[in-house]
């Protein structure tokens, strides 16, 4: 792909989130969505087009965060969590834990209560391969719960009969996942991944880049 048709489809991308992934969205939509995210962030092009584009230093996202509550709770310890951070019908909720208390000491509850899910600013590296989801004690990357929606919920194709030896276990724990958690109308994978594509979005240095390139 020429440099210019890859930043031409980037920029176009990134407005398509900036004004299409709002608090009203459907699911529908996001799964369709979950291709753009995988386009930019798996398969790397946003990366791409912030170099090409002549940035000095690395592109920066601000993101909610599970960092505090994996350093308090063994991941074992936890049914499921979520780091969030996603505006929906006019909610902002940061993050979602959902722990057996019978589990943990009595330290470990006030610590959980105080720690909350804070923001953090990471590489775009970092952000994709950061933990976003935790379910059945199984820690799910940004870059995993995107394969998922767009491989296996139909974003690119929907497979039912999709090979378990491939996938590992992480696209069964999200199946659970998918089916036993939610907000609103949104199971909690979708939630999630609008939490992503928010991120994306709003952060300060994608805009700098949309703006350079639609110049």
């Amino acid at each position: 792909m020429r440099n210019s048709g890859l930043l031409e489809i980037v920029a176009e991308d990134l407005r398509y989130l900036q004004e299409e992934w709002g608090q009203t969205i459907s699911n529908h939509a996001l799964r369709r969505g979950s291709t753009v995210l995988r386009s930019l962030l798996v398969q790397k092009q946003l990366h791409q087009a912030w170099n090409l584009a002549g940035f000095d230093g690395r592109l920066q996202i601000t993101t909610s965060s599970l960092k505090e509550t994996l350093s308090i709770i063994p991941k074992e310890k936890i049914i499921f969590a979520a780091s969030g951070g996603a505006l929906y019908k006019d909610v902002a909720v940061r993050g979602a834990l959902v722990i057996d208390k019978s589990n943990l000491s009595e330290a470990e509850l006030n610590a959980i209560n105080l720690a909350g899910f804070p923001e953090e600013i990471l590489s775009l590296h970092e952000f994709v391969e950061a933990t976003c989801v935790v379910a059945e004690g199984q820690p799910i990357s940004r870059r995993t719960l995107i394969n998922y929606v767009a491989n296996a919920l139909g974003g690119a194709h929907y497979d039912t009969k999709r090979d378990r030896k491939k996938t590992g276990k992480d696209f069964s724990v999200l199946d659970r996942a998918a089916q036993n958690f939610e907000f609103e109308d949104k199971n909690l994978v979708y939630f999630e991944l609008l939490a992503i594509g928010q991120a994306i979005a709003n952060s300060r240095d994608v805009e700098m880049l949309r703006q350079k390139v639609g110049k």
